[in-house]
């Protein structure tokens, strides 16, 4: 297990943008099935500002050949004209421990009283210089001095790729990560604020297709385990495959009983 902070201080835009292209670039280039990095998980998690220093932490198999060397490369690979400071030596941890760190390791995160609101993206490539501006700028901005006002990237390439789309009700097969745009809160009275930072972060990014992540040659929809109900989110979960689900519907629940405002329609 590795985890690496980039002090804010030394993340200028350029930096910044240059992070989110080493990104991007990294994952398009080693996100096949039969890579030899789906033995690794890296979340790139960019919070605000306030923080003092987003975070790339990572974990790989050690049992895998070279572990240390395919960790070693893939932060290099992220770090290249972020900083000049060498990745830190990694942690090597029983599953069960590294598991119970990753559950336990944020207060906020375990908080039964915390609020959130919460976007995703599936990614086909990465995020263009003029997304990652966007980005630094929604990061840096005073609106909400927020640590926990985020945006967060983690990578879903390798063997989800060797399903085809329509195997499975999940369609986006391609994807090489998913980014969550994301704040947390505990103070009801702040709902509006963190809601809107999110919700015009999110549209912003994805302006140039209609204020979310359309399927093309660069994003691919939205990850479902985030419910947004201010998306067409029938083509976003599921593309071609809503279709296909509304007959399943029809077959098993034609009455609707189950149901919520993001269940399967009825035909």
């Amino acid at each position: 297990m590795s985890a690496v902070p980039i002090p804010w201080p030394v993340l200028s835009r350029d930096r910044f943008v240059r992070l989110l292209r080493n990104v991007g670039q990294f994952y398009e280039a080693n996100s096949a099935p039969d890579s030899p990095y789906c033995a690794l998980s890296g979340s790139v998690t960019l919070t605000h500002e306030s923080s003092g220093a987003v975070t790339l932490l990572t974990q790989i198999d050690a049992d895998v050949p070279d572990w240390s060397g395919l960790l070693d490369r893939y932060l290099r690979a992220l770090l290249a004209g972020v900083t000049d400071t060498p990745p830190p030596a990694p942690k090597v941890y029983p599953w069960l421990r590294a598991t119970l760190l990753l559950s336990t390791g944020s207060a906020i995160g375990n908080n039964p009283a915390v609020r959130s609101d919460n976007h995703a993206a599936y990614h086909l490539r990465g995020h263009t210089d003029a997304q990652a501006e966007i980005i630094h700028a929604a990061l840096t901005s005073t609106e909400i001095p927020n640590s926990h006002a985020m945006v967060v990237l983690n990578p879903v390439g390798g063997k989800v790729g060797l399903a085809a789309p329509g195997d499975t009700a999940v369609a986006q097969r391609g994807a090489i990560f998913k980014v969550l745009y994301q704040s947390l809160w505990t103070d009801p009275a702040e709902d509006a604020a963190h809601i809107a930072w999110a919700t015009r972060l999110f549209r912003a990014v994805y302006a140039g297709t209609g204020n979310v992540p359309l399927p093309d040659d660069r994003t691919d929809g939205c990850y479902i385990h985030y419910p947004d109900t201010g998306i067409p989110w029938p083509r976003l979960y599921y593309k071609d495959n809503h279709p296909r689900l509304q007959q399943v519907k029809a077959a098993w629940d034609p009455r609707d009983v189950f149901h919520h405002p993001q269940s399967i329609q009825l035909p």
